[in-house]
């Protein structure tokens, strides 16, 4: 469940001048649960899992006096928690190539690097899934990865043919916008 917290003017102002005090509370409320669901994203890696926490919150100081308007705080900080998990395989990813490289071992292959990067839009398309409610999630999943019918899916969440056709088709649209914002050259 996401919690959407409104700030006030004066808040806003706060956070914009990093005001230590804010930025406390930032990091009381939302500290755990970045790190947790980074430890997940690491795969229990405590140690990536730490670092990444704390770039997320270093950039989320950094990048505070250029904010216009904050409509979901933890939604935003989750956002640059994703980004610096993203950066962070890509730089495994990178290290890798550099390690088989100087090993001698056989340089990477195009279908070697097609992988990689099916891979990263993998991990994107999954992040941007993160994103849709429950029930886009949810007609999704049913169509494309258990490649129900329309008809067996109205059956399942006990709805319409019509409404299932209509479901999908917002659920398409929605992480196709999800998929632009997040990840400008997933579609390359």
């Amino acid at each position: 469940m996401i919690i959407i917290i409104f700030f006030a003017d004066d808040d806003l102002k706060k956070i914009k001048k990093r005001d230590p005090i804010i930025f406390q509370k930032i990091y009381e409320e939302y500290g755990k649960k970045i790190y947790n669901y980074l430890l997940i994203k690491t795969n229990g890696d405590q140690d990536a899992a730490e670092e990444l926490s704390a770039e997320t919150f270093y950039s989320v100081l950094k990048s505070a006096p250029k904010l216009k308007k904050i409509k979901g705080l933890q939604a935003w900080i989750f956002q640059i928690a994703s980004r610096r998990f993203n950066d962070h395989l890509r730089k495994k990813y990178k290290e890798k190539i550099i390690i088989e490289k100087s090993n001698g071992q056989q340089t990477l292959s195009n279908d070697h690097l097609d992988d990689l990067m099916l891979k990263e839009k993998i991990l994107m398309l999954n992040m941007a899934l993160e994103n849709l409610n429950d029930q886009y999630k949810k007609v999704i999943k049913l169509k494309y990865i258990e490649h129900k019918s329309q008809k067996e899916i109205a059956q399942i969440i006990n709805k319409s043919v019509v409404a299932v056709e209509s479901l999908l088709f917002k659920a398409r649209k929605k992480l196709k916008t999800e998929l632009k914002k997040n990840n400008r050259d997933f579609f390359s």
